[in-house]
């Protein structure tokens, strides 16, 4: 995916001259990074990394936030409320509720049975290695139910994968009028090899912004001709001398 930034214009009127200043877009964009081991994620790789990718220069990279997290996939036998499995979650990976988002994805109301998807924000890699362990670990999770004083049992249905969230900005100016946003693939495999892990990127255009300023100056050329004007004008007093010299020289 590219962008282009609009390039600078010059207007003219009566008297004055606008010129825009050459504008300077931004290209925010969004990665998820899923990664076999979160801890070998450098911000300032990951910038360089798309530097070369896009061929712009590294200054012109910004990483602007970072965040952690882990997905993980439980059935539950015994209905629950989806508040019920955020609160199981959340005593089973030790983080407040806060930071856990479900997703229902299978119900079987006659089976009682029920599937959710649930994703658990990390403050960092540390705390992403202690959320995986504890969501590895079904007596944990079977614990925290019993903790709430449910009527369940749960089963891992998918080990956890972790990944980082990355939001990132490309700045452009009347040098780089153009500015390519790396394909998934060619990023996954590029900091696959920058990280040392394995890495699956998947890249997401978040928003595009331009911003122009202009200056008015006055028409300096105007003003010249105006002055000379002024200079080379006779008053009134000096051109009724000028003639009476000149009747004087007559009438000798």
């Amino acid at each position: 995916t590219s962008f282009k930034a609009p390039s600078a214009g010059v207007s003219t009127t009566e008297g004055t001259t606008t010129t825009a200043e050459p504008p300077v877009a931004a290209v925010t964009f969004d990665t998820e990074l899923e990664m076999s081991d979160v801890s070998k994620f450098n911000a300032s790789v990951f910038a360089q990394t798309l530097a070369i990718l896009s061929d712009v220069p590294a200054e012109n990279v910004v990483v602007e936030k970072v965040e952690f997290q882990v997905t993980v996939r439980y059935s539950f036998e015994g209905l629950l409320s989806q508040a019920e499995v955020v609160q199981t979650i959340a005593v089973a990976a030790g983080v407040p509720p806060s930071s856990v988002h479900v997703v229902l994805s299978m119900a079987r109301r006659l089976e009682a049975q029920q599937m959710f998807v649930a994703t658990i924000m990390a403050e960092d890699a540390s705390a992403v290695a202690k959320i995986e362990a504890g969501m590895n670990d079904t007596m944990k999770v079977t614990a925290a139910i019993a903790n709430l004083s449910l009527n369940a049992s749960a089963a891992l249905v998918a080990s956890p994968t972790t990944s980082v969230l990355v939001t990132a900005k490309f700045k452009a100016d009347s040098e780089i009028l153009e500015v390519e946003v790396p394909e998934s693939n060619a990023l996954s495999s590029q900091l696959a090899e920058a990280f040392g892990t394995d890495v699956s990127a998947t890249v997401v255009l978040a928003a595009t912004t331009t911003t122009a300023s202009t200056s008015t100056a006055p028409d300096q050329e105007t003003d010249a001709e105006d002055t000379v004007d002024e200079d080379h004008a006779c008053s009134p007093p000096v051109v009724l001398s000028l003639v009476s010299a000149i009747l004087l020289l007559l009438f000798r």
